[in-house]
């Protein structure tokens, strides 16, 4: 008796929307060809395999249908105009010298990616991305060796929360000396690349002195710096989920 009760009770409810070719679902009066006024759960979709699938979006008054949107880009980039200053001796010696990359310096994030310490930025979501970049060196190159700057550029990756980073893309531009004792602005791109990251990963960018043989090459610096200029940026870090 009772699940006719329920059922008298649905089938009255549906009875006007039914006549006016609408059907209301805890709804007395139907807006629309199928108004539910609740939560809506589907059971066992199936995986559509057609190519002319199309997102389902709700507007402010609840109603769904196709969109013409694109989808929003999934990209971090960061950049700035500012000058960083590096020990000309750490350089001149080979060691690593990092970008000091900042939150403040995302002009543009739908990533979600943090920055840790070091200039380690953190990446939220696995998948498949493209990473590029470029630097400015500012360089003031000392009248010693053969008058070139070899340096290595590296964007890089660590698994293990900066405990051990591997090269993913760069390469050693050579920059000439042009005047000894003059600063002089260089610029280098770093060519695009993608990788598989996972949530959790680490990217940064360093530069160095290169070796040979063990064998420090080409001139000394007596002042190193990254800094703007003639249209270039200090740095640039494209992160884009594909």
């Amino acid at each position: 008796m009772r699940k006719l009760k329920i059922r008298v009770a649905i089938f009255t409810a549906i009875i006007p929307s039914v006549v006016y070719g609408q059907v209301g679902i805890n709804t007395a009066n139907p807006t629309e060809a199928l108004d539910v006024n609740g939560k809506v759960k589907i059971r066992k979709l199936q995986t559509l395999t057609s190519s002319t699938v199309y997102p389902l979006h709700a507007d402010e008054n609840g109603v769904i249908g196709k969109a013409n949107l694109s989808p929003q880009s999934q990209i971090a980039f960061y950049t700035s105009s500012d000058e960083f200053s590096f020990s000309k001796s750490s350089y001149n010696s080979g060691e690593e010298q990092i970008v000091p990359i900042q939150a403040s310096h995302a002009s543009l994030n739908t990533l979600g990616t943090v920055l840790s310490t070091g200039g380690n930025i953190i990446i939220n979501q696995t998948g498949t991305y493209m990473l590029s970049g470029s630097i400015t060196p500012q360089l003031t190159i000392n009248n010693d060796g053969n008058g070139f700057i070899y340096m290595a550029v590296n964007i890089e990756v660590s698994s293990n929360g900066g405990g051990l980073w591997s090269s993913v893309s760069g390469g050693r531009p050579i920059f000439t000396r042009v005047d000894p004792g003059l600063m002089r602005n260089y610029v280098f791109t770093i060519p695009s690349v993608t990788v598989q990251l996972a949530a959790g990963d680490r990217l940064r960018i360093k530069f160095y002195r290169t070796k040979a043989s063990n064998t420090l090459q080409g001139s000394t610096v007596s002042a190193i710096s990254l800094g703007a200029g003639f249209g270039a940026p200090t740095y640039t870090l494209a992160i884009t989920k594909l």
